[in-house]
């Protein structure tokens, strides 16, 4: 066979799956012009991956952006058009975005942007999924990054806007960003080639039934799903919950409060990209559980021993009828709660990041991965659903008015990384090995 040959030959069993990363074979004694082809479809391929990377962080940037946002319009509501609502009952907006007050609120910021959060999230990073082997995590978790971002750039620009030109002309604002941002990430995102994929989608037809399409046969998947679905029952209660406890517990402005949940996107910055660049190196799974378990353990120190105090405070301060008084003591609790967001975003955002390697590393064959991460989200939706407002009716019914949630979003958090750990050994008992 001549060298023209066989440069052909290589170039034909090259295929165009964007999940390949480089080339592995030498092509040393190929012709000088098939080597460069070569390398010119390589760096195409790295280029639509940075696309579609790039979207996938403008898709997250505007939907759990805006979603990390919603205590700032949670402490928003409660002092203006929702004045004198149960906090249960407002929370129950926000939990409802996760999910897919008052029927305007419910349809246009619970259900509507909840849809198109979904339709935009889950295709998003089932394509970053699909388009990386190598370094998936590191893909992934630079995406997830972008949630993060708008988390920080969303409850400043948020509450400039309320203060300037009023809440209609805000959600105008953030309507024609998230539209030309979101226009951006649909023309980025790409996966694989339409007739590889419909060859591999047949494939997986004739072999797979949709009861292992979904990991309902796969121990691993349903143990990750169980485990997760218990963390995300408390996860998102101190993003929704902060920057209102602030505000009644610790006497600080509507103005200063919202500065906690930037606080605590800042943190998911770091704890979105940093540990999955890690666990490319140490293993999805061996991060994946201690993460949630630290999380756990923040908020039942860093947050709780805050609202005792706080608690304490209060009550000394009716006592002494000197409730218009700032003592120095709130501001120092102040300053704990922030350090607390910080650290909890780190930890839950490294959660939220390397959640979906784990679901990928379930998954035998990468054509259904987009199935099986969207199964498993609308699986885990349900208890999202459902966390804040159970930590709303909590905070309404004791004498304590936050330690009953934050109590609830600890244990669940706490409960539910057990399950991931011994998720972590059904995939591999060995206890050092990258996993």
């Amino acid at each position: 066979m001549s060298n023209l040959e066989k440069g052909q030959d290589d170039k034909a069993s090259y295929n165009g799956n964007c999940n390949r990363d480089s080339i592995a074979t030498t092509y040393s004694s190929a012709p000088l012009t098939t080597l460069s082809t070569l390398h010119k479809v390589d760096r195409v391929r790295r280029w639509q991956q940075s696309l579609t990377v790039f979207g996938a962080f403008l898709s997250l940037f505007c939907t759990f952006g805006q979603m990390n946002s919603f205590g700032t319009f949670e402490t928003w509501y409660a002092i203006h058009q929702l004045n004198g609502t149960p906090s249960s009952t407002i929370s129950w907006i926000g939990s409802l975005q996760l999910w897919v007050l008052f029927f305007s609120y419910v349809l246009s910021q619970g259900i509507l942007f909840g849809i198109g959060a979904g339709l935009l999230f889950y295709p998003a990073l089932a394509s970053v999924s699909k388009c990386f082997s190598d370094h998936r995590a590191t893909a992934l978790g630079i995406a997830a990054s972008g949630s993060s971002l708008g988390g920080v750039l969303y409850p400043i620009m948020l509450r400039s806007l309320f203060e300037h030109v009023g809440f209609g002309w805000t959600l105008r604002i953030t309507a024609l960003i998230s539209l030309v941002l979101c226009g951006a990430a649909t023309l980025t995102i790409s996966s694989l080639a339409k007739s590889e994929a419909r060859k591999r989608e047949r494939s997986c037809r004739e072999v797979s039934s949709w009861f292992t399409i979904f990991g309902l046969d796969d121990l691993r998947f349903l143990s990750l799903l169980l485990g997760s679905s218990l963390v995300a029952l408390g996860l998102f209660i101190p993003i929704f919950y902060l920057s209102s406890f602030a505000h009644e517990m610790l006497s600080v402005s509507s103005s200063s409060s919202f500065l906690i949940v930037t606080a605590l996107n800042g943190g998911g910055i770091f704890g979105r990209i940093a540990p999955s660049i890690l666990s490319d190196r140490l293993g999805h799974f061996n991060l994946l559980a201690p993460t949630a378990f630290l999380s756990g353990l923040l908020v039942l120190t860093g947050w709780l021993i805050p609202a005792s105090k706080a608690e304490e405070l209060l009550s000394y301060l009716r006592s002494t009828n000197d409730l218009d008084s700032e003592p120095s003591e709130a501001h120092g609790l102040f300053v704990t709660v922030v350090v607390f967001a910080v650290l909890y975003g780190v930890f839950s955002g490294a959660f939220i990041s390397l959640i979906n390697p784990c679901v990928v590393k379930t998954t035998k064959d990468v054509t259904v991965v987009g199935r099986r991460i969207g199964f498993f989200y609308s699986v885990i939706s349900f208890p999202s659903l459902i966390g804040t407002p159970i930590a709303g009716v909590l905070r309404s019914s004791g004498q304590s008015p936050y330690e009953g949630m934050i109590l609830f979003s600890g244990i669940t958090l706490v409960i539910g990384s057990f399950f991931l750990f011994a998720t972590r050994f059904i995939v591999d008992r060995k206890a050092w090995v990258c996993v």
